[in-house]
């Protein structure tokens, strides 16, 4: 019983390691679509460019439609964005990209 009640204890700790964790909108910034990278995708927001690596899993959205690839995206999309994090440390990475023009 003891095993048991210590390997559930383990999950659960696992669980909690492995958690994401969501990024506040300021760190995660959209913007028109200047480049795609096989793993992320380069944006301009006002003058400024940035490099947004793309979490594996992500939702890629354009005009409504789910996308199976960041590919199928068009430069000068707008782009909006959700991040997360893996972990307290981790680097934020793009959990979905929707562009809706």
């Amino acid at each position: 019983m003891r095993a048991l009640l210590s390997f559930f204890i383990g999950l659960i700790c696992l669980g909690n390691l492995a958690a994401q964790t969501e990024v506040p909108g300021d760190q995660c910034l959209g913007g028109a679509l200047v480049a795609i990278e096989p793993q992320s995708i380069t944006l301009k927001f006002n003058d400024k460019v940035t490099s947004m690596p793309i979490a594996p899993g992500a939702e890629i959205w354009r005009r409504g439609v789910d996308l199976d690839d960041i590919h199928q995206l068009v430069i000068g999309d707008e782009i909006y964005l959700k991040c997360t994090r893996a972990g307290d440390a981790g680097p934020a990475m793009a959990s979905i990209v929707a562009a809706v023009n």
